[in-house]
C-alpha cells in the first residue's frame, strides 16, 4: 500500500515542477504581424471550424455523391 502512495506523490511532485517550468507563450515559429481585429470568417470559434473544415466537408460530400451516383446507376431498379 505504501509504494502506490509513494508512487503517486512521486509522479504529482514531478507534475508539479513540470508545469512550474512550462514555456508558455513561446512558439517554435515566430507569430507574424497581422491585422488588429478578425475577419468575420475567424471571428467566432464556430466560424474558424467552419472555415477550416469547408474543404473536407465539400470533398467527402462530393465523394459520397459521386459513389451514390455510380451505385444508383450500376444496380438493377427493385
Amino acid at each position: 500500500m505504501l509504494l502506490p502512495v509513494a508512487a503517486i506523490a512521486g509522479c504529482w511532485v514531478l507534475a508539479v515542477r513540470l508545469a512550474d517550468h512550462r514555456d508558455l507563450g513561446a512558439g517554435l515559429i515566430a507569430p507574424r504581424s497581422g491585422r488588429p481585429r478578425a475577419t468575420g470568417a475567424l471571428a467566432s470559434p464556430t466560424a474558424l471550424t467552419v472555415r477550416l473544415q469547408r474543404g473536407l466537408v465539400l470533398g467527402w460530400g462530393s465523394g459520397v455523391a459521386f459513389l451514390g451516383l455510380v451505385y444508383g446507376a450500376l444496380t438493377s431498379t427493385m
